[in-house]
């Protein structure tokens, strides 16, 4: 059988959170992928109409990087509006905004991380997400981002803007050379 998909996807870790003020991977990014995936299955925040971030670390999470993010993303609700909201020079990326806390109001993401670990190119993602906003209405967001610096990326941390994740999984996969994405 030809190494497809599910077998080009190695599973590093996961994490469940439970009023968790972040979830971070801190000596999973190596030297042994350049490709990453990011599963977010069921997060919930503990506070009310918040966004959920990302940031890098270059000292595998002793610290993390809080200049240089750029990142846009599109964004559908179910009452036909759509909006684009970017951000040109953040503390970190902002993967999804505006989620509720109610408990049937989650949110799911998909997220691809390039040249995490070059110290040449960018650090790089990109994101698919599905949630609700505080109107419970469908949301799907589209977007992307970066960090400016060039020096290569050895840890990830996932947080709320505001309060912490009260529940939910993130799992981190690195992609073998010659996997899906190539």
């Amino acid at each position: 059988m030809a190494n497809n998909f599910p077998y080009r996807m190695v599973k590093l870790a996961s994490t469940s959170a439970s009023s968790s003020a972040s979830i971070e991977f801190t000596s999973k990014i190596s030297s042994n992928f350049s490709t990453y995936y990011v599963k977010i299955r069921n997060i919930l925040p503990a506070t009310d109409a918040t966004s959920l971030l990302l940031t890098f670390s270059t000292d595998n999470g002793s610290t993390y990087l809080s200049t240089n993010y750029t990142w846009v993303f599109s964004s559908a609700l179910s009452s036909n509006s759509q909006t684009i909201t970017y951000n040109a020079a953040d503390t970190s990326i902002t993967i999804a905004d505006t989620l509720s806390n109610d408990t049937t109001r989650d949110l799911n993401a998909d997220i691809m991380l390039y040249d995490m670990n070059s110290g040449t190119y960018m650090s790089k993602i990109d994101t698919h997400c599905v949630s609700y906003n505080s109107d419970a209405h469908g949301k799907i967001i589209v977007g992307g981002g970066s960090n400016t610096g060039t020096t290569a990326i050895t840890a990830i941390k996932f947080a709320m803007a505001s309060g912490n994740i009260a529940s939910g999984t993130i799992g981190l996969y690195g992609i073998q050379d010659g996997g899906f994405i190539y």
